[in-house]
């Protein structure tokens, strides 16, 4: 018996017919409403002195465009024959009937505004947008004899007259279409455009402003949208998913995509793709017309004649392609790609995605929004394994749905959507939503497509239903004996339930992969989850239209019967087996191609079968994606693989100086045949028996719990030298050794060290091998460990294995190049053994391929130990590791460990080898190290040195480095050796204190003919004052000047000059562009965690002058009483975290605590997307209000320009010694001005929450004194 949902009663309401703001009365309504397009109309102007600018026969002319196709033949000749040079029925047209001119106000409001951000050009205009510019000023004769040297130039006469002489108001009209229209694209409509095109003086933005409707968002109403996002704003996203950009999906509403993109081409590169006319579409051309079709018919494109490309400015060409739909699939009709990406030869510049920067750009949201597609299979996978937990007796069913031409909801700047046309055969194609194929289409649509996930996760739908929820059918309740079959979860601390993973605020987990959604729930949820992710898509992508666009989710992939199984992402899932596995199609198709290489013809060479580039990618392209469930197709297509990538690179490396150099290479893909070695193919007969046979299902299975992140269940070591290996497990608590005799005995040759491609009959063994070997045997006294224990539950375990130097994955490649079929068919065995229990090796943390000894030498100092104290110094040891340390201290790990690279680096150079360098006795060390020292100082061996040298490919002067340098190159050097040697020496003199005698040779002479640093020179009040008044000059022309970085710096300096501020305080100083310094992630940060480590919003309190708090939203109105401000000091490099230092108005016009305060922190509300979790210290870059954090070299060079303005005189001191003016210039200038105010070492130490030695360093004899008005500022304002 089926079950079925039972029809909507009064309490569950159906919306497939009625408003979505009817359904959902309980979203509030903010007033937020998506920007509309202003009204506009295309008709003649009403007034006469539109006429008076031409003579009378340009105004017969006009008027009788549309007169001609009344008139006959007799009184056509006459009329000509009167005017032969302004009357034609073709060329005789000269005035192009405008639109209203309220047109030009969409450019500035309205969808799609203008802004100088975007754009599209060409780097010099067709001579043929030249001719439409003066056609009216040519004559009759002018226009034949031109259309006779250029026949697309009669074409755009004919379309001229028909632009002076038709009406086409119905391009507006909403089109209604029969559901079995299979109509031709229309000619006429085309013409139409084309004509409408002319009208806009070929503007295919203001084209688009004008039509509105579906062309844009305007036809459906996006104030729900608007509504919901606000009720988003404080909801709690889990912690591994993707963020929901709130603020950039509503600005895609409101003006398309991308939010920046300025492109610049050839014209030649465009008409070089004209004329390649899609060649690839002649096999598929009936299926590509038939989708264009189809989807011209719902306004996915807008289709003019095919001339006019020639005609359109900043118009590009995207290459057609067609992928056919794939078999088996539900619902797949096909895809079309538009290629913006490939060159049609070596100098073609006409490719759109070569000039989108990539998703890691500092601005990626602008341009190339970033994906994560790559966590989406373990996101679900996780759900499902935590949902277990929760139900371990109920049926998780899976379900997934997709969205219809999902790139084609978003639609493309007005500005911009021509840079991303095609050709069609008489068509010109220019799309209004994405295209497949850009390299920006997948992270917008991403925008929106995780926004819907997040919709459907947390509104509150009620008890409401949908037309494609109440079709669903669930399978039957399992019976008992089933559910006692079903495979159950291990919970650990990575996984504790669904609340762990969804947190408290998603009533379900959604994971998109582009347009497919999927969600897993238990029987009395499923339904509602299904509901919801349905509603979201409506929210989202906008209401189906009636007899126009359908629901954006596809009818013809949605799937009715709902179950425990699913295929999503081409992978079979099942919720009752908790595993994945290769679907049955796929598994038939590899083994029908393995089987075709049999039936080939071979080669020249009997030992070599070839096949086509195109073969063997189908080929490895199917074996690669089954390897998402399988180790052994992984390790049996590394040879196909490598094959096909240095026969890829060598014609690659042919083609690149071919005049045609793409289209040798689709020649070379589609024709060439090459080699397909006995060994490869060998290979691919391993794996042919696995297909599609029970004996071997196993292989193209996993279970979810070795897909995810999970706690080791058993943590194994080991380690291998040449007199011998061992391992220990560490909850089994066993330890084994073998020496080199017992190595021996077996036949394992251990002479030397050597290095052999292969392994030969008596020749020794490399000491990776042996490092495998003792893995291997770990393994199987592990394995045989747990198989023995009565209690231990099969399927359940997770091995962490530890070693050195070693892991599986680099000896699976090892193996896979080997030519010794022993070690292939052995390796390939142990693969597939696994009809038992299901175990699975995982490199964890990284620690494999670390020099990591505690297998062996750990072993033996704690071997008495109890396990669990054993145990309990791993972890500390692995929280050493992982723990963030923050940036500054990352910087200096990395730092660190370069310098140490660089000490390796010197010992190979200098002879050492592995062994050589072990075999040092004790008190060589400093030998070698002072050694490494003496080549730093005086042959330029430094990182720094190398650096110039590789930049300037010759040998410069050493770079001379301080003492202090010198040092860390020295305790890196000294770090490395111990780790290597494996024991401790000291390198301090042992007859007393400071470094040994051959070391503190090398320090002192450096230290004794060093050069010092330049002196900090203090910020003048004269810098001030230029800086300020240049900031008020900028804001009598630019009201929001005030955002800019020349305001910011002058805030934050003045700010600065009475706090004593590091940069880092206010300013980033490591953190990227686009990127802040954070407290590290640890437990000992508590709440800060995560913060910002810079000021942020919360650390200023201001107080009137009666002691009251002003609170920070009352600035803007009120900011002139606030007398009194309290800044907190978050974190400092001294012990004094979170002291608060008190300020008062100063009195000045400008250098004043509370002025400076104010004015950055309303700048910061203004920018911030994020207020309270970002650093107070930003500008804006550009006029759409995109910020950037403040960084140090931000502030050095505003205020080195105040020098060169304040002191125009090129010989003044501070010009000539402008490097001394940096961030750190605030901290000086703070302390001279207290010192001159009368305050003692100590009170000025405590002020500015110095150390007094580090007042002595700051006050010092200034070239330049900072002013009487900053001093006397500066005292004012400083309270006690």
């Amino acid at each position: 018996m089926r079950h079925t949902v039972p029809p909507s009663t009064p309490a569950s309401v159906s919306i497939c017919n009625q408003s979505l703001r009817n359904i959902l009365p309980h979203i509030p309504t903010t007033g937020a409403r998506p920007v509309r397009l202003l009204r506009c109309t295309h008709r003649k102007p009403t007034r006469a002195s539109s006429v008076t600018r031409y003579n009378w026969d340009h105004f017969l002319a006009t008027i009788m465009a549309p007169v001609w196709q009344f008139l006959t033949d007799t009184e056509s000749a006459t009329l000509q024959s009167a005017y032969p040079d302004f009357l034609h029925p073709v060329f005789g047209s000269t005035t192009v009937m405008h639109p209203d001119p309220r047109i030009w106000l969409r450019r500035k409001f309205g969808w799609g505004k203008a802004t100088p951000d975007i754009s599209t050009r060409h780097a010099q205009p067709s001579h043929h947008m030249a001719l439409h510019l003066v056609w009216q000023w040519l004559t009759v004769s002018d226009r034949q004899t031109m259309a006779a040297v250029e026949p697309c130039w009669e074409k755009y006469a004919l379309l001229r007259q028909r632009a002076t002489a038709r009406a086409v108001p119905h391009l507006r009209v909403p089109r209604l279409f029969p559901a079995d229209d299979d109509s031709p694209i229309s000619m006429t409509r085309a013409n139409d455009m084309g004509a409408a095109l002319l009208r806009f003086d070929v503007n295919y933005g203001d084209l688009l402003r004008w039509l509105g409707g579906e062309y844009t968002y305007q036809h459906q109403d996006r104030s729900l949208l608007c509504d919901v996002v606000e009720t988003l704003r404080t909801a709690s996203r889990p912690p591994d998913y993707p963020p929901v950009k709130l603020d950039e999906a509503i600005r895609i509403i409101h003006e398309g995509v991308p939010g920046k993109s300025n492109f610049v081409g050839k014209f030649e590169d465009v008409r070089a793709r004209e004329q390649l006319d899609n060649r690839r579409l002649d096999e598929c051309w009936d299926d590509v017309t038939d989708k264009f079709r189809k989807e011209e018919k719902m306004s996915y494109h807008i289709m003019f004649p095919r001339f006019l490309w020639k005609f359109i400015p900043g118009l590009f060409l995207a290459i057609i392609s067609y992928i056919p739909p794939k078999v088996g699939r539900l619902g797949d009709e096909g895809r079309i790609v538009c290629d913006p990406s490939n060159p049609i030869t070596t100098t073609d510049e006409g490719m759109i995605n070569k000039q989108i920067p990539d998703s890691l750009h500092p601005d990626s949201d602008q341009f190339n929004p970033r994906v994560y597609y790559g966590t989406v299979l373990r996101r679900y996978l996780q759900l499902i394994y935590n949902m277990r937990l929760d139900n371990p007796d109920d049926e998780i069913f899976l379900a997934a749905d997709d969205i219809s031409a999902a790139f084609r909801w978003l639609h493309y700047h007005p500005d911009i959507a021509v840079a991303f046309a095609s050709v069609l055969g008489p068509f010109l194609v220019v799309p209004v939503g994405l295209i497949f194929g850009a390299r920006n289409s997948p992270g917008y649509y991403m925008i929106l497509g995780e926004l819907r996930s997040q919709i459907a996760a947390l509104l509150d739908i009620g008890e409401a239903t949908t037309d494609l929820s109440n079709t669903i059918v669930l399978s039957d309740e399992p019976t008992n004996e089933t559910i006692a079959t079903f495979q159950q979860s291990t919970a650990d601390s990575k996984n504790t339930g669904v609340r762990s993973i969804l947190g408290r605020d998603y009533r379900f987990g959604f994971s998109s992969f582009v347009d497919d959604q999927a969600v897993a729930a238990t029987r009395g949820t499923i339904l509602n989850a299904i509901t919801r992710s349905v509603i979201a898509a409506r929210i989202v992508f906008g209401e189906p239209t009636p007899a126009r666009r359908a629901l954006c989710i596809n009818p013809r992939k949605w799937k009715m019967e709902i179950s425990h199984k699913l295929l999503y992402l081409g992978l079979d899932w099942d919720s009752r087996r908790m595993e994945l596995s290769w679907p049955a199609d796929k598994q038939a198709r590899l083994a029908s191609l393995i089987d075709r290489l049999s039936d080939k013809p071979t080669g020249f060479r009997p030992d070599y079968i070839t096949v086509t580039p195109v073969e063997k990618a189908e080929i490895l392209g199917l074996i690669c994606h089954g390897t998402l469930v399988s180790d052994l197709a992984d390790f049996l297509s590394i040879r196909l693989q490598q094959s096909l990538t240095d026969a890829a690179s060598k014609a690659d490396a042919a083609f690149r100086s071919s005049p045609n150099a793409n289209y040798a290479r689709r020649q070379w893909w589609s024709k060439t045949r090459i080699a397909i070695s006995k060994e490869a193919l060998a290979d691919l007969r391993i794996l042919r028996p696995t297909l599609n046979t029970d004996k071997w299902s196993h292989v193209w299975r996993k279970p979810i719990g070795l897909l995810i992140p999970r706690v080791p269940t058993n943590t194994m070591k080991s380690d291998a030298s040449m007199s011998g290996v061992g391992g220990w497990n560490i909850e089994l608590l066993f330890m084994w050794c073998l020496n080199a005799s017992d190595l021996l005995s077996c036949n394992i040759p251990m002479r030397a060290f050597h290095e052999l491609a292969h392994h030969t009959t008596g020749d020794p063994l490399h000491i990776n091998i042996l490092e495998f070997i003792a893995i291997i045997i770990n393994v199987i006294l592990t394995l045989s460990a747990l198989m023995a224990n009565p209690q231990t539950k099969h399927n359940q375990h997770v091995i962490s294995v530890l070693a050195d130097n070693t892991s599986a994955l680099s000896w699976m490649r090892h193996a896979a190049r080997s030519r010794d079929p022993e070690i292939r068919t052995s390796l390939a065995g142990s693969q597939q053994c696994g009809g038992g229990p299901t175990f699975s090796l995982q490199n964890l943390d990284g620690v494999v391929g670390v020099r990591y000894h505690a297998g062996n030498a750990g072993a033996s100092n704690m071997q008495h130990l109890p396990s669990g104290a054993r145990l309990a110094f791993d972890n500390l040891l692995r929280d050493r590791r992982e723990r963030e340390r923050g940036d500054i201290r990352s910087k200096n790990d990395k730092t660190f460990d370069s310098r140490a690279k660089n000490f390796g680096e010197w010992a190979i150079d200098a002879g050492f080898t592995d062994e050589s360098l072990t075999a040092l006795a004790p008190g060589q060390e400093i030998s070698v190290i002072a050694a490494y020292m003496f080549d730093v100082v005086s042959r330029g061996q430094s990182l720094l040195a190398k650096k110039k040298s590789q930049k300037f490919a010759t040998q410069q002067d050493p770079t001379p480095l301080c003492t202090k340098s010198l040092v860390t190159y020295l305790n890196s050097a000294h770090s490395f050796l111990e780790t290597f040697v494996q024991r401790r020496f000291s390198i301090q003199d042992p007859r007393g204190s400071g470094h040994h005698p051959l070391l503190a040779d090398i320090l002192d002479s450096r230290r004794k003919w060093q050069t010092t640093k330049e002196k900090r020179e203090p910020y003048t009040h004269r810098m001030f004052d230029f800086l300020y008044q240049s900031v008020c000059a900028a804001a009598t022309t630019d009201t929001t000047a005030h955002l800019d970085l020349e305001a910011s710096v002058l805030d934050w300096t003045c700010l600065g000059v009475f706090t004593g501020s590091r940069a880092n305080e206010y300013a980033q100083s490591t953190a990227k562009r686009g990127h802040f310094s954070k407290v590290p992630n640890s437990r000992d940060a508590g709440q800060w965690a995560g913060w910002p480590l810079g000021f942020v919003d919360l650390d200023f309190v201001f107080y009137t002058k009666c002691n009251v708090l002003l609170p920070h939203s009352m600035l803007h109105k009120a900011g002139e009483s606030a007398y009194e401000l309290h800044i907190r000091f978050r974190f400092d490099k001294s012990q004094n975290n979170f002291t608060i230092r008190k300020f008062r108005r100063s009195g000045h016009k400008f250098i004043c605590p509370i002025r400076a305060s104010i004015s950055l922190i309303l700048r910061a509300k203004i920018l911030h997307k994020a207020p309270y979790a970002e650093p107070l210290g930003v500008f804006r870059y550009n006029n759409n209000g995109d910020y950037h954090y403040l960084k140090a070299r931000d502030v050095i060079r505003v205020m080195r320009q105040a020098v060169i303005g304040a002191y125009p005189n090129p010989n003044h001191f501070l010009r000539l010694n402008i490097t001394r003016i940096v961030a750190h210039s605030n901290r000086v200038t703070a302390a001279v001005a207290l010192n001159n105010s009368g305050m003692s070492i100590e009170e000025i130490a405590f002020r500015l929450r110095w150390s007094p030695p580090s007042v002595h360093h700051y006050l010092r004899e200034c070239s330049e004194k900072i002013g009487t008005l900053t001093s006397n500022a500066i005292k004012g304002a400083i309270m006690l």
